[in-house]
């Protein structure tokens, strides 16, 4: 009688079990069949109840329910603002109760479905222009799909985009970093991320990113303007005037390109350590880009202001050496004379960057000088008296 009692108390529990495992393959089936109200309040209980909850089929099941709660989810009905979370939590238990391994795939699978509906939600953000949030995102869809076995480039590369253009370079510099470990050999990855180096100061990587971005790609336009940038920033101005020089085969009609050249050049001309030959070289050059941006974009107030300070300048060295010169020289007034011929040359182009910033500081100086030698003392005037007004604001 006592085996009897035992075997009816094995076969309720038995039933037990059996009957609560009933339910959890009743709300897949409703998941299934479309119900997923049905099915989310099934699971909800099978995963809290003692015959159930620590079984990995219940969890697969949740994780695989959670993930058509969010797709159920609207704007007019939301049946779970966590789904997402929720069945991440669910797979990641499953994953854990799983100890052999009988339902690999399935769980594989639901973080492959969990990474997708993860990426839908980061390109709302995106499309939203909230980069930060969507970052987040593109990195949660990366990991959940990593977890699935599957290596998203995609993802990592968007999120990386993303973070980007949040303005978060240390976050974005870890997912640029794994693209090119990840040998995801596009372009626009070297040139972003040797940016967003150079940007937080870190040249040497900066400088080697770029190399081997233009080993592989050394006719890409992007690639070579950040290879100048870190030029730029390096002080290898004949290196960085090369590239830019050469970018114009790629954009001959970019304004901005000629601005860089004519600055280049003018850095060139105000190295003393350089020959008067090679100074008044770049100075050639230099005038040359800036009257192109000119060209191509008039009210460029940078490039109006540029050439007229570099025809300014080229005045202002002939009459320093001519002040240099012992007294009775016989080159002084030659000298003095080229020397004011610059300054006259370089006034238009000062007037016409004073239209176009009526308030610029350097404009209003550099014009103030050439009045005060050309003898126009109303003119000087007018500017001498703006400046003073403006030194007054900065006062106050």
């Amino acid at each position: 009688m006592k085996k009897l009692t035992i075997l009816v108390s094995l076969l309720l529990i038995f039933s037990s079990t059996f009957a609560q495992m009933g339910k959890v393959r009743n709300a897949y089936a409703n998941y299934q069949n479309g119900n997923v109200l049905k099915a989310k309040e099934l699971i909800d209980e099978a995963t809290v109840h003692p015959k159930s909850m620590n079984d990995a089929t219940t969890w697969l099941y949740r994780g695989n329910i959670y993930v058509g709660v969010y797709d159920a989810n609207s704007e007019l009905l939301t049946l779970d603002a966590q789904a997402l979370a929720k069945a991440a939590e669910a797979f990641a238990r499953a994953k854990e109760l799983d100890t052999e391994n009988k339902f690999e795939k399935e769980i594989n699978e639901g973080f492959i479905s969990l990474a997708a509906a993860n990426y839908n939600e980061a390109v709302k953000g995106y499309n939203a222009k909230t980069y930060d949030i969507a970052g987040d995102l593109f990195a949660e869809a990366y990991e959940y799909a990593k977890k699935g076995n599957i290596i998203d480039t995609n993802s990592i590369y968007n999120c990386a985009i993303a973070y980007n253009l949040a303005k978060l370079p240390a976050k974005a510099e870890r997912y640029y970093e794994l693209l090119i470990n990840l040998d995801y050999n596009k372009p626009a990855v070297y040139s972003e991320y040797s940016n967003i180096l150079n940007e937080l100061g870190q040249l040497e990587k900066a400088t080697a990113t770029i190399a081997k971005g233009r080993e592989l790609f050394p006719e890409d336009y992007a690639v070579l303007i950040s290879e100048a940038n870190i030029f730029l920033k390096t002080n290898q101005t004949e290196k960085a005037l090369f590239n830019l020089e050469t970018a114009l085969a790629f954009e001959n009609s970019n304004y901005s390109i000629y601005h860089s050249i004519g600055a280049m050049y003018n850095m060139i001309f105000i190295d003393t350590l350089k020959t008067e030959e090679e100074r008044f070289s770049a100075y050639e050059k230099s005038v040359e880009a800036y009257k192109k941006v000119i060209s191509l974009e008039p009210t460029y107030f940078d490039a109006v202001y540029n050439l007229g300070a570099i025809i300014f300048n080229k005045g202002v060295y002939f009459l320093e050496r001519a002040d240099a010169l012992p007294f009775g020289d016989k080159n002084y007034d030659n000298w003095k004379k080229t020397g004011d011929e610059f300054l006259v040359e370089a006034l238009p182009f000062l007037e016409q960057a004073l239209v176009l910033n009526p308030e610029d500081n350097s404009t209003l100086y550099s014009l103030k000088q050439i009045y005060s030698r050309t003898g126009e003392m109303d003119k000087y005037k007018v500017v001498n008296d703006k400046l003073q007004d403006l030194d007054g604001q900065k006062e106050e």
